[in-house]
């Protein structure tokens, strides 16, 4: 069986007025195995209008499966860019 059960923890925080970071962690099983692990997320965001962002993010990720001994763990490094642009006062869309 591949029933996915798993909860998440997501924290983020502005900075410096154009910065963010933001914290994930997740822990969960897959079937008979168990998993776990974190995302951390650095970021920016220039204005290109009264609306609308330029964002660039740097992404570190660090996963384990429990499996028992030798179980593999992951690692990952990502670079994120996007175009934040406010349709209200209260809405946004990100691409």
């Amino acid at each position: 069986d591949d029933t996915v059960d798993a909860g998440q923890i997501r924290g983020s925080v502005g900075f410096l007025g154009r910065g963010h970071a933001q914290l994930e962690w997740t822990d969960g099983d897959i079937g008979d195995t168990g998993f776990d692990g974190y995302r951390i997320t650095i970021g920016g965001h220039k204005n290109i209008n009264d609306s609308t962002q330029l964002i660039v993010d740097l992404t570190y990720a660090d996963y384990d499966l429990d499996g028992g001994e030798g179980s593999p763990s992951s690692e990952a490094l990502g670079i994120g860019f996007g175009v934040r642009r406010a349709i209200g006062s209260q809405a946004e869309l990100l691409a």
